[in-house]
């Protein structure tokens, strides 16, 4: 049977030792992807009176690409549906709020979670193991509907295309029975204002697009001979760590250029937070940057149309600088941002 897109699924389990393949139990919503693996070659150059090239040895791999998915409210319903497992890899700390029943997510000194992600692609499995977030990007605009999407880059120590841990039965058992609910624009309230006061219902504004970045800048594929402990595959990478400070980003698109404030942020060099959040019924995502600096606004003209402003923000290590932006629980936030979820989990991933 051929493989088809729409017959394929995805799903992701939480490693204990990074790059040991776990059993999958978390679907992801997943939209596309480009999981790829390289080859390096090692090419026999000596000169022998042949024309050409004649052999070469495989000696180095590495893995890479994006998965897409769909933003959405997770679920628990027969097996958990969802993209908080997301957050949790890409900022690398989590505590759950039992008094309010919510999920924080705060940027830890280092990625420890990685995960194994299998895909059945109808004519074999593909596993991807010590899978490591790099780049997690969300986004949303109103065309096409309002979707939110989250766009995870990612590195990993191996694909394998005909997986050894998961199987077509054992992903596809992973039924919710009940599809999760999509985080939509139309559910979101975007206050922004300067450091100084918490911010109220007096400083929402009006988007029509936004993008999130938060970049863990891990460090690119490192190869070295094999030890008897913590690198034992000669053809794989070293782990994936850290290799700079990480960074977040955030870029608003407001419909129409009404005023000059973000502008005056820029020349007086104020600080700026922000903070987005969608919420249905009694499931909520929130995006918390608590304290920015203004990059680059514009407002030009490319039309006899109504011009829109585009502003993009750097986000700061908020450390103590902003105590009136925190959880729901209260609990600070003080790295460059934070993301909480309240939806049908208990804990968190």
């Amino acid at each position: 049977m051929a493989g088809q897109g729409y017959l394929t699924k995805a799903a992701l389990g939480k490693e204990t030792t990074w790059g040991t393949g776990v059993a999958v139990d978390e679907v992801l919503p997943f939209t596309n992807e480009s999981l790829t693996k390289g080859i390096e070659r090692a090419e026999n150059e000596y000169l022998d009176r042949t024309v050409g090239k004649s052999i070469s040895k495989t000696t180095f791999r590495n893995v890479a690409g994006d998965i897409e998915c769909e933003a959405v409210y997770d679920v628990i319903a027969g097996a958990i549906k969802g993209v908080d497992s997301l957050f949790l890899g890409a900022l690398g700390a989590a505590n759950y709020d039992a008094v309010g029943g919510r999920s924080e997510f705060s940027v830890a000194n280092s990625i420890p979670t990685s995960f194994t992600v299998a895909f059945n692609k109808v004519v074999s499995v593909w596993e991807s193991l010590g899978v490591k977030i790099n780049t997690l990007k969300i986004a949303g605009k109103v065309s096409g509907g309002g979707k939110v999407t989250i766009t995870a880059s990612v590195l990993a120590s191996n694909l394998l295309r005909s997986g050894t841990t998961n199987s077509a039965t054992s992903i596809n058992n992973l039924v919710p029975t009940n599809r999760p609910v999509l985080v939509t624009l139309d559910d979101a309230i975007v206050r922004m204002d300067i450091l100084g006061a918490a911010l109220t219902s007096a400083d929402q504004v009006n988007i029509s697009e936004f993008e999130f970045e938060f970049n863990n800048n891990l460090s690119d594929d490192t190869y070295a001979t094999p030890d008897t402990s913590t690198h034992t595959d000669s053809g794989g990478p070293l782990e994936h760590l850290r290799n700079d400070w990480p960074s977040a980003k955030l870029k608003l698109t407001f419909p129409r250029y009404e005023a000059n404030t973000v502008f005056t942020y820029l020349d007086s060099n104020n600080e700026v937070q922000v903070d987005i959040k969608f919420s249905n019924g009694s499931n909520e995502l929130n995006l918390y940057l608590p304290r920015l600096v203004v990059t680059t606004p514009e407002a030009q003209v490319s039309d006899s149309s109504i011009m829109p402003l585009t502003v993009e923000f750097d986000a700061l290590v908020n450390g103590s600088t902003n105590t009136n932006m925190t959880f729901v629980s209260t609990n600070p936030i003080t790295g460059l941002c934070g993301i909480e979820t309240k939806n049908a989990r208990t804990t968190t991933p």
